[in-house]
């Protein structure tokens, strides 16, 4: 885009700005002591207070790949038992964000899993 002036002006996707600002916040609770759990491709930090902006995951969009490692982080947010947001740091095929939005309700039905082979519930 050119200005009057023939500067350019640059098109900012807020929404990129916000997620980023979140995924830096969840960081700096994790470095400032904030109890947190990690695995290979992502982390989890909560503060114990009810608000998915102070508690939640950063996760790379190829964790959603791997059950066993999603489950450990997520396992651990619900043990906590706060709300909670889940940020991936890159684009998510739409087939997982389907899953990982199915694994929500599953851990909000009565029985909330479904096996150690499928996925097994998301945070409530």
């Amino acid at each position: 885009m050119q200005t009057k002036g023939g500067s350019s002006l640059r098109v900012v996707d807020v929404s990129e700005l916000a997620l980023e600002a979140q995924m830096a916040w969840f960081r700096g609770l994790a470095a400032s002591g904030f109890p947190q759990t990690s695995v290979g491709g992502g982390f989890a930090v909560s503060t114990g207070l009810a608000s998915n902006t102070e508690n939640g995951a950063v996760i790379s969009p190829s964790l959603l790949d791997n059950p066993h490692e999603l489950d450990a982080l997520l396992g651990w947010l619900r043990k906590k038992a706060v709300p909670a947001a889940v940020l991936p740091t890159g684009p998510v095929e739409p087939e997982a964000t389907v899953q990982l939005v199915d694994r929500q309700r599953i851990a909000a039905s009565p029985c909330g899993d479904l096996g150690p082979s499928r996925w097994s519930g998301a945070l409530s």
